[in-house]
């Protein structure tokens, strides 16, 4: 597909540099990572943490894209691969990838912890 392409030429940079900047287009995370905003990410090299802003590729929007990791799922049955399950900013529908889904981990911005508090808060209250 033509909207792969790209994608793959670039995860193929960023796997051989482990670093990459780049321009935000999406409004995922605004009003953290407004669009027209320059982010960072590295190759992950730690285990994946709630609230840790991850990149990935939007087939659908031929875009990247950022959200925060919500939790993550491991399933035995597939010699424990694992589903991480994001979310952005603005909604709260789970958007779950595969690891080979992931560009990498945002370095340049973080959640707050009092935003961190306030999602879970937010969270907590919409299921009771």
């Amino acid at each position: 597909m033509a909207d792969e392409q790209p994608y793959e030429k670039m995860r193929r940079k960023f796997q051989a540099l482990g670093e990459t900047t780049f321009n935000m287009v999406s409004d995922s995370m605004a009003p953290l990572i407004p669009p027209d905003t320059l982010v960072t990410a590295q190759v992950v090299r730690k285990k994946l943490r709630r609230f840790d802003i991850v990149v990935f590729w939007e087939k659908s929007e031929s875009q990247l894209v950022c959200h925060y990791v919500w939790h993550i799922n491991t399933l035995p049955s597939l010699a424990d691969a694992q589903i991480i399950v994001t979310r952005a900013l603005q909604r709260r529908a789970d958007f779950p990838l595969a690891e080979n889904q992931l560009l990498g981990v945002v370095v340049s911005h973080r959640l707050s912890k009092a935003m961190r508090l306030r999602i879970t808060l937010r969270n907590l209250w919409a299921h009771s």
